[in-house]
């Protein structure tokens, strides 16, 4: 048996997994998201900026953005790069209990312990007004596949269905006895399943009729419910720290996922189907192949408990929000991608990731929404960027310093990026009085770009006085 996802500090709260299957995000309670890899490796380091507790994440199709929210009331998006896209999302007037983002990332959900649920374009700017209807918190938000039904799922006991115009679609669905932790919902909208306090799983239509008897079995609360691509896996985690594996007629399949030492808050399955993540309050994420198996080592790194998890659809990234108030970031491997991405003044209880991967939401309990860039193309960007400012790069004399300004030039920068780094290492070389090589660079950045305004002589001279 494969050792636990280790290295948050506190419970895990939320997990999620990438459509390929490929990363792992969990959130937790140490205010940190992190991001592993398949293998149970972290990805980088946490992610920090949440305030409070990481209470759910989520991740893009294309795994480039991460999604975290917490108990800092704000919703955080993020990219592996670690760079926060916009100011967190503000608006709600409590806790952020989950965040959902649609794949093309053109609209983002969040749901708060202020009982309403919000709209936001990936400008972090509100659509429309709050969407009102539960006389609860809102725990639970999903987005179907063609983003044209979203589902929410409240401590007022009930499922709502609305329409991306923000009405309600029929009368709310009731069947659960007590709170409503977890909502999902199939890749064709055809089945939506919740998961509930009352120790139950229940499915439903799109047009909410409830489908079969409850799923009962788990001996605590169902924490968290997720659903596999092809709709005949549904997985749920619960406080009696074990995940099971259902098929769609509400049958076990086979016996419970045993490992965590404490409440399962979170889990998800890539869109392959072949790997299942969770998250728990021992402060430790794991995966699983779906025959119950546990995949490599936990991941660590959240300073309290992961709340929430996503994974890119290449399964290449995976983001974790933690009660840490951080969103982090890992690959597949375990490995975390840089630093922990802060913002949030609380925990992170969701976040998502777009189906692009450019764009990571993340909600919280400071009420805030946050968006971030996500995908290792923009994180390569940063560093070769910061390398091509670097004086090393002005005159390079040695061969990996040649080698990798090569790599800059032919694979990550455009030609109008460089043209503009090298005009300001020639103005950097026509400071130092180094005039021939500023000229050389001037002409480069002309062949680059012939639209510049310049002649490399005279701004090279320019310096000589």
């Amino acid at each position: 048996m494969a050792k636990p996802l280790r290295g948050h500090e506190a419970y895990v709260n939320a997990v999620a997994i990438s459509t390929d299957g490929k990363m792992i995000v969990t959130g937790s309670a140490d205010r940190t998201v992190r991001v592993w890899d398949i293998s149970g490796n972290s990805i980088g380091i946490p992610l920090h900026g949440h305030e409070s507790f990481v209470n759910s994440v989520a991740i893009a199709t294309d795994g480039k953005i991460i999604v975290s929210g917490s108990d800092d009331k704000t919703v955080r998006l993020w990219d592996i790069s670690n760079n926060s896209i916009d100011e967190p999302l503000r608006g709600h007037g409590d806790c952020v209990n989950a965040v959902a983002i649609h794949g093309d990332r053109k609209i983002i959900i969040s749901g708060s312990a202020d009982s309403t649920i919000r709209l936001w374009n990936s400008k972090s700017h509100p659509i429309l007004h709050p969407l009102r209807g539960h006389e609860n918190s809102v725990n639970a938000v999903a987005v179907s596949t063609n983003g044209k039904i979203i589902i929410s799922g409240s401590t007022d006991s009930t499922v709502r269905l609305w329409d991306i115009s923000g009405n309600p679609i029929g009368k709310p669905l009731r069947g659960h006895e007590r709170c409503v932790n977890s909502v999902a919902i199939s890749t064709k909208g055809k089945i939506i399943v919740s998961g509930s306090d009352d120790k139950t799983i229940r499915l439903w239509s799109s047009i909410g009729k409830s489908i079969g008897k409850p799923l009962r079995g788990h001996k605590g609360y169902v924490k968290s419910v997720a659903i596999s691509t092809d709709a005949k896996i549904i997985i749920s985690g619960s406080t009696d720290n074990t995940v099971r594996l259902w098929d769609i007629a509400g049958n076990p399949i086979g016996l419970p996922l045993n490992g965590h030492e404490y409440f399962v808050n979170a889990v998800s399955i890539s869109t392959d189907n072949k790997i299942i993540v969770s998250g728990s309050a021992d402060g430790t994420v794991r995966l699983w192949d779906t025959d119950g198996n546990p995949i490599g080592k936990p991941l660590r790194g959240h300073e309290g408990s992961v709340m929430s998890v996503a994974i890119s659809s290449d399964r290449k990234m995976i983001v974790s929000g933690g009660s840490d108030g951080t969103v982090r970031l890992w690959d597949t491997d375990g490995n975390s991608f840089g630093k922990p991405l802060y913002g949030h003044e609380g925990s992170v209880i969701s976040v998502a990731i777009s189906t692009n991967g450019k764009t990571i939401v993340s909600g919280g309990t400071d009420g805030m929404v946050r968006l971030w860039q996500g995908g290792w193309r923009a994180w390569l960007e940063v560093c070769c960027r910061r390398l091509m400012y670097h004086l090393i790069s002005e005159n390079p004399e040695i061969d990996v310093v040649k080698y990798t300004i090569g790599v800059n030039l032919t694979e990550t920068l455009s030609n109008t990026d460089l043209a503009l780094i090298l005009i300001r290492q020639g103005n950097d070389l026509a400071r130092l009085r180094n005039f021939a090589l500023a000229i050389a660079k001037f002409q480069q950045a002309v062949e680059l770009n012939p639209t510049l305004n310049l002649t490399p002589e005279i701004a090279a001279l320019q310096w000589q006085h």
